[in-house]
């Protein structure tokens, strides 16, 4: 019998040195800070959140994330705080970025030129023609974006209360 080490020892060591030299590959997102829209404050402070940060009780305006690898949990990793306006300063000067500004989401009732190649609701399961559009233009680390939303009439309030918005009556416009 040999007193050699080796087996299932060497190839435990083995998988984790591999998995660390993957980790080390990984590439890990900078980090990105947005301000959120004030209809959300709002919502927010009716609530009684406050800062994140700890022993802050300052009024929530902007969205932090970083990213970071984790050697322990073999893989990287994100923290995603909501704080105060001076917090998310100081953490946009320590990472040298800016603080993106809030996005804005708009609401319409589709013109009937429009609903005919609209497309389906886009709630989950919802296979019903579209009536509305649902807009959400924002900006990331300075690029301007934009997510399009389709619901039906049916499903058209539930998308107004994820973007906390109002609906318009149909041929009224936009909604913010």
């Amino acid at each position: 019998m040999s007193t050699e080490p080796g087996g299932d020892a060497m190839t435990s060591d083995f998988q984790r040195e591999a998995e660390l030299a993957a980790l080390k590959r990984e590439i890990v997102p900078r980090p990105q800070a947005w301000r959120i829209r004030q209809t959300e404050v709002d919502r927010l402070a009716d609530r009684g959140q406050h800062c994140e940060v700890r022993k802050c009780h300052g009024l929530i305006v902007a969205v932090l994330r970083r990213w970071w690898r984790s050697t322990e949990a073999a893989r990287v990793l994100l923290s995603e705080r909501l704080a105060c306006e001076e917090h998310a300063t100081d953490f946009a000067q320590r990472h040298h970025i800016d603080i993106d500004p809030p996005g804005e989401v708009t609401a319409r009732h589709l013109d009937p030129a429009e609903l005919a190649e609209a497309g389906r609701c886009d709630w989950q399961g919802c296979r019903t023609g579209a009536a509305w559009v649902f807009t959400e233009s924002f900006t990331t680390r300075g690029v301007p974006g934009s997510d399009r939303d389709l619901s039906c009439d049916r499903h058209a309030r539930a998308f107004a209360d994820r973007f906390h918005i109002s609906t318009p009556e149909p041929g009224k416009g936009g909604a913010r």
